[in-house]
């Protein structure tokens, strides 16, 4: 059985041009709910099979890809089919609402969705246990600053209703508010960018532990996919046996 998953490339284009139906997972090495999508996605290639081709990009690393589709906001993901961009999704949605829109995509907007099983079930429950590490790892930091994001609420409010006034005035471009509004948020948020820091440290202690449950999880799915899609059929005399897949053995 065929998985999908291309794997992380440097350029999605071969793929693409080669035709068929293809998923572009679009991602940067920043982007946090790219890392919870990413099993997801690679889950979605398994059970694909040869209806896709499903490839990762990093676009930190494919700036003429990025331009070429305008890719500003991230997680993306682009279907084509037959070398065409058909459709395309900006950020991660959930579990359900992303395996939804990959298998319309893929079944060309098919209305009926494939019921969910004993080993979708499985993989959701590992998706929680990874949240879950996730969620414990940052929380000591995060009780720790949630207080002072808080507290900080209206001198950011103030900040954006000043910047909304000297655009009004054209005394600013979008650039420049832009600019002024972050260099403002620095400056309020300098006294604790100790507990930003080590928040930052928990988060990305708590992705790595993420990324471990989940790709677990995925190769517990492939295993189980794999094992439920195909068989052992011997001869009568038991003198050979091959793997064959369900689709087979209904042709027998």
């Amino acid at each position: 059985m065929k998985d999908a998953y291309a794997a992380l490339v440097t350029d999605p284009v071969p793929q693409i041009e080669a035709g068929g139906c293809v998923i572009v997972f679009a991602s940067t090495t920043t982007c946090v709910p790219c890392a919870w999508m990413k099993p997801v996605v690679r889950k979605f290639a398994v059970s694909a099979g040869s209806r896709a081709t499903v490839v990762e990009v990093n676009c930190d690393n494919i700036s003429d890809f990025r331009k070429r589709h305008n890719l500003q906001h991230f997680p993306q993901l682009l279907h084509f089919r037959d070398g065409t961009l058909t459709s395309a999704q900006t950020g991660f949605h959930g579990l359900s609402e992303t395996l939804d829109w990959l298998e319309r995509a893929v079944d060309a907007g098919a209305a009926t969705l494939k019921p969910q099983t004993e080993l979708d079930e499985n993989f959701a429950q590992d998706l929680e246990r990874a949240q879950k590490a996730l969620d414990d790892a940052m929380q000591v930091s995060n009780d720790a600053l949630v207080p002072h994001i808080e507290a900080t609420e209206p001198d950011i409010a103030a900040v954006k209703l000043q910047i909304a006034n000297l655009q009004a005035a054209s005394a600013l471009t979008q650039a420049e508010a832009n600019a002024l509004f972050l260099t403002e948020v620095h400056r309020i948020y300098a006294p604790f960018q100790d507990k930003i820091d080590a928040h930052r440290r928990a988060q990305a202690l708590g992705l790595v532990a993420y990324a471990e449950i989940a790709e677990a999880g995925v190769q517990n799915y492939a295993t189980a996919h794999r094992a439920a899609g195909s068989r052992v059929v011997c001869s009568p005399d038991g003198s050979f046996c091959e793997r064959v897949t369900n689709t087979d053995i209904l042709r027998l």
